[in-house]
């Protein structure tokens, strides 16, 4: 099999979005057999996620739990050989390419045209609703998320922040999120210097 992501989780790994034997699978989770992560049984295919035609963009662990991304919805299934469960599905919030989700030590992190969110064990939420607006009119230095639309996501431990970066506006700008205070930053010309956030030359916004 050859695959566009994978995660591994215990004894298994989980490739999506996957070809074997010359089919294409993209909307489908195929998993290893136990301890060997480079046999995929054809028939090892996750049943409780639809096959559905929507493309799967990125696989992510959370504990025991899978977090199955599409380019519509997003997934929460517990994948458990013996017992496969969806726990939890998300519509209009998928992602459109794997560097668009990361995780971090707050949860599951992902960013689409309709905002960023945080899954943070037990539910989700958008981190930028109310808080920035979709076009420049009236925030921060006239920047709109819909510029960030398909926003690079990251984290930075050691300032506990979520960094969100598009290349295609311009790969010196980027929006800056502190889980410690639950605030929103710009920073102009920052995202190279990660070492301060860029934060004294961006414009703060206080999502409080």
């Amino acid at each position: 099999a050859a695959w566009h992501t994978s995660e591994i989780i215990g004894a298994y790994k989980y490739i999506g979005n996957y070809r074997q034997n010359g089919v294409e699978h993209p909307d489908r989770v195929l998993r290893s057999v136990e301890n060997g992560f480079y046999l995929f049984p054809e028939n090892n295919f996750i049943e409780v996620i639809a096959r559905d035609g929507d493309e799967i963009t990125a696989l992510k662990s959370y504990g025991e739990d899978l977090f199955v991304f599409k380019k519509n919805k997003v997934y929460l299934i517990n994948p458990r050989p013996d017992e496969e469960t969806l726990l939890e599905e998300w519509p209009h919030v998928g992602i459109l390419q794997e560097s668009q989700v990361c995780s971090t030590e707050y949860g599951i992190l992902w960013a689409n045209k309709n905002g960023a969110y945080l899954f943070d064990g037990s539910s989700v939420a958008n981190l930028t609703e109310g808080k920035i607006a979709d076009t420049g009119q009236t925030i921060i230095s006239g920047v709109g998320w819909s510029n960030f639309s398909n926003a690079v996501v990251g984290y930075i431990p050691e300032t506990k922040q979520a960094i969100f970066i598009d290349k295609a506006l311009d790969a010196e700008d980027a929006f800056y999120y502190d889980f410690r205070y639950k605030s929103w930053y710009f920073g102009k010309d920052a995202a190279p210097n990660t070492n301060n956030a860029g934060l004294s030359s961006g414009t703060t916004y206080d999502a409080h």
